[in-house]
Order: structure tokens, then sequence, then C-alpha cells
């Protein structure tokens, strides 16, 4: 249902970036991509179904595709908020953000899974720190469009948050938080 869920809302948002040309359903539709493939690569779906038998792939996968779904977000957050215009210092925080990401995906392909996974999902706590902050300021400047953002991001980020503090042991694993960022994705995802 979730994968379902993903895949419509890619091609919608697909279609509307086709027919709109607006910048942020493309952001959107790149962090839904890499995102789904996050979850896809750590449920084992993407060993089984896509990369049978390359263990490699399976290994590197998981920290670039964490680093992508995190480009894809401070991007997607920089342009529907309007960050550039409404708040500098917040655009330049998620530029950092994604050079970050952007430098530690390319890192993650050449070290060990056991270096490069630890870090990758420990820095998507502040990166969600960072756009609650962003979204926080531009709606007390007054961008009404950041409260619907903060609504469908404030789910998925809890999720998102639960998720990574179970994977380092802070949190138990239970339902709801071994599958608090699917359901908490797929609420923001039909939000927004």
């Amino acid at each position: 249902i979730y994968y379902g869920i993903l895949l419509a809302l890619f091609f919608y948002n697909l279609i509307l970036w086709l027919m709109l040309r607006d910048a942020s359903y493309f952001w959107y539709m790149f962090h839904i991509s890499a995102f789904g493939l996050v979850l896809f690569c750590l449920n084992g779906l993407a060993f089984e179904y896509l990369w049978p038998n390359n263990i490699w792939l399976q290994d590197k996968a998981v920290p670039l595709s964490i680093c992508l779904a995190q480009i894809g977000m401070q991007q997607f957050a920089r342009v529907f908020l309007g960050l550039r215009e409404r708040w500098r210092l917040g655009d330049i925080g998620c530029i950092v953000m994604i050079g970050f990401f952007f430098l530690w995906g390319l890192a993650s392909m050449l070290l060990p899974y056991r270096v490069a996974t630890p870090v990758a999902s420990a820095a998507v706590l502040p990166s969600v720190a960072w756009i609650a902050a962003v979204t926080f300021v531009t709606l007390r400047r007054g961008y009404r469009p950041a409260a619907l953002f903060l609504l469908a991001w404030g789910v998925f980020l809890l999720g998102t948050a639960t998720f990574t503090l179970v994977a380092f042991g802070v949190l138990p694993k239970m339902f709801i938080t071994e599958y608090g960022v699917q359901i908490g994705s797929a609420m923001e995802m039909i939000l927004l």
C-alpha cells in the first residue's frame, strides 16, 4: 500500500511539474523517489527485486539514497518556502545542508557501510530540525502556505526522527516506531 501511494503521488507530481514547470514539484518528486529508495533498501526489497546478488550496490544504496532524500527535502523546502526571498540566512543553511549531503553521498561510495550509513542517518536529525526551523521563521514572517507545509512535514519529520532514534537504540522497536516513517511520509505526501 505504501509503495502504491508513493508511486501514485510521484506520477501526480510529475504531471504537475510537466504542465506547470514549477521547480517545487520537481524537487518533491526527487525527494519522493529518493526517500522511497531509502525504505525500499532498508526493507530489503531493493536487494530482492532490483539488484539481487549485488551486495556492494545494496551497501552503497542505503547511505547514498539517504543523502539524496535529504538533498531533495532541503531543496524542496528552499523552493516551496521561497527562502531566497523570505529568509536569506535560512536559504544559506539549506544550501550548506545540501552541500554536506552531496559530499557525504559521494564519500559513501568509497566508505564502508558501517561508517557511511550511521553518519548519513545521524545527519538526518539536524536536517529535519533545520527544515522545522526555517518553516517556523517563514510562517512567523507571514508566509501563510508555510502553515500547511509545517503540518504536512511535521508528521513526516516526526516519523523520520522516530525512525532514526530507533536505529540508534534511543527508542524501542515497536510497530509505531518502526513503521512511523512510512505512516508519517504517506500522510505528508497526501497532505502536500
